[in-house]
């Protein structure tokens, strides 16, 4: 990637360690390759590249040209790194390592393409002593014990295949004195593994960015990776979640229009540049006074929900409009905010929270239940962490249900019954509304990824979010940590809590992901047959 120091969101500086930026971290750094038109080591200990094969520059992540290697997948093409003994993991010694990369189609269909790895003592093993790969596309690192105690390889795997000519950051952990191994995607925590054996290292055995050396027969460099990396990192530490943020998160302030209103808003940009349109109908351009469009809904909406009228400006008339229907609040057996409401035999608590009135614990709506292996984009689908049978009573009758409540494919979740009367499965825009309550600015709202500065903080529950994870719930959101379903398994109970939205993103719905690591927001979109958590709220 190339640095423009004038062009970052903060202002980077750089450290004594040259073309090394400052949100890099500098503690423990091994090797820093930016790749910015050659292939140095940028960080002060010297282990430079040498190119062999069909290696060529290509654009990075930002569209810099000549600021990423392309490896072609081809035989005898890799980046060899060298056999400084810095590069070694020391018995009891910590181990992170972080790139950005982009895949080919090739490597989709392959068992094994090897992204990084370093050389083991056996030369024929088919992993280094310690191997960041891809099978089929799904992101793996893998750690190799010295004598095959107590197995010989150790893998912390990722849950889905990467996406053709799309980047990604991945990270890895080798955490010795809690006995585990980590694997991170975009910044998020998708695979680990326990780690209790002695690492296979070898002082001479070099560093390869591209594929892996393996002897069996001669000289062999096998498992050749096709697609594009960039900022390839070491460090002889743990990085911190913060600092794995942080470089998932830096990015040039792309210059656009901010309005999430606007004919042309541009949701990456991060600089305002005054070009915002109006006029284009189906859009803004369409509505009359007192009215704005809503993109989610393709209809024009009051601007100002207090003027009934439509007249532009709230009045007398408005007001006998609001008193003329006071008392028919539709709610059965509801009086206000922060009473309990009964739906199904189960009574709800509830919070207000800005101006909207939510659940203030998971959906518990259970109809049927199903294993994880089945699942439909189409049809509703209902699930309960780590419960894999199908009888109804035997799955609500698990602490898993008592604690999390449902998991719901988003079918699931647009079904009538979920709900009480009166209330329904937030839009994206009423998520939105929500978050800006708890402070956060209607520009970090409307965008996507990470956002916001405390927000998930306020929402996360005080206690059973691993790794002392919990936030203040400062909200009475009382956002939990119930993981998800996906392709034949349970992920990450104690880690995650994701809420759906009833609002579709293509083929995709929008939600929220509270994170273990994380105090801030991820607004993100993922394919229906997902299952996660839902809430209520008020209509």
């Amino acid at each position: 990637m190339r640095i423009l120091t004038s062009a970052f969101l903060f202002a980077l500086s750089f450290s004594a360690f040259g073309q090394v930026p400052d949100y890099v971290p500098a503690d423990g750094l091994i090797a820093w390759y930016p790749f910015n038109g050659n292939v140095l080591d940028e960080s002060p200990n010297g282990n430079d590249g040498v190119i062999s094969g069909s290696i060529s520059l290509n654009d990075d992540r930002f569209g810099n040209t000549n600021s990423s290697q392309l490896f072609s997948g081809n035989s005898l093409t890799y980046l060899d790194c060298g056999n400084n003994p810095i590069l070694n993991i020391e018995n009891e010694g910590n181990l992170s390592i972080s790139t950005w990369i982009q895949v080919d189609e090739n490597t989709l269909s392959s068992a094994q393409d090897v992204v990084l790895s370093k050389n083991s003592t056996n030369y024929t093993n088919v992993f280094g002593a310690y191997t960041l790969w891809l099978n089929l596309g799904v992101p793996n690192f893998t750690v190799t014990n010295q004598g095959g105690n107590p197995n010989w390889y150790q893998t912390a795997t990722g849950t889905s295949a990467l996406e053709v000519d799309t980047w990604y950051l991945l990270t890895t952990i080798v955490d010795r004195p809690n006995g585990e191994l980590r694997l991170y995607v975009n910044g998020d925590l998708v695979g680990s593994d326990t780690w209790g054996g002695t690492i296979d290292s070898n002082p001479v055995g070099k560093l390869f960015v591209g594929c892996h050396f393996k002897a069996d027969f001669g000289s062999q460099y096998m498992y050749n990776f096709g697609g594009s990396i960039d900022d390839v990192g070491l460090w002889s530490r743990v990085l911190s979640p913060s600092e794995i943020l942080a470089l998932y998160t830096v990015q040039l302030p792309m210059e656009g229009c901010m309005d999430s209103l606007a004919c042309n808003y541009f949701p990456g940009a991060l600089v305002d540049d005054g070009s915002c349109d109006y006029s284009c109908c189906p859009g803004p351009g369409c509505c009359d006074l007192g009215m704005t469009w809503s993109w989610e809904l393709s209809i024009c909406q009051d601007l100002n929900p207090t003027d009934s009228n439509l007249d532009g400006c709230t009045d007398l008339m408005d007001l006998m409009d609001l008193l003329a229907a006071y008392g028919n609040c539709g709610v059965a057996g509801f009086t206000s905010c922060g009473d309990d409401i009964e739906h199904e035999g189960y009574s709800y608590s509830t919070v207000q929270i800005g101006d909207q009135c939510w659940f203030s614990e998971n959906c518990r709506y259970l109809p049927a239940v199903s294993p994880s292996s089945v699942s439909s984009t189409s049809d509703p689908y209902y699930y309960v962490y780590d419960y894999e049978g199908s009888d109804v009573e035997a799955a609500k009758a698990t602490a898993n249900y008592a604690t999390y409540g449902v998991l719901y494919n988003w079918p699931a979740v647009m079904t009538e019954d979920i709900c009480p009367s009166g209330w329904h499965i937030p839009t994206d825009l009423e998520w939105q509304t929500m978050e800006m309550s708890l402070g956060m600015s209607a520009s970090d709202a409307s965008s996507s990824g990470w956002r916001g500065t405390d927000e998930g903080y306020q929402m996360k529950s005080t206690s059973g979010w691993n790794y002392n994870g919990n936030g203040s719930n400062s909200s009475g959101f009382t956002g939990l940590p119930g993981g998800y379903r996906y392709s034949g398994g349970f992920y990450f109970n104690g880690y995650y809590g994701y809420g759906w939205s009833a609002s579709e993103a293509g083929s995709n719905a929008w939600l929220r992901d509270l994170n273990y690591s994380y105090d801030i927001v991820y607004r993100r979109n993922y394919a229906r047959d997902y299952g996660f958590s839902a809430r209520c709220v008020i209509d």
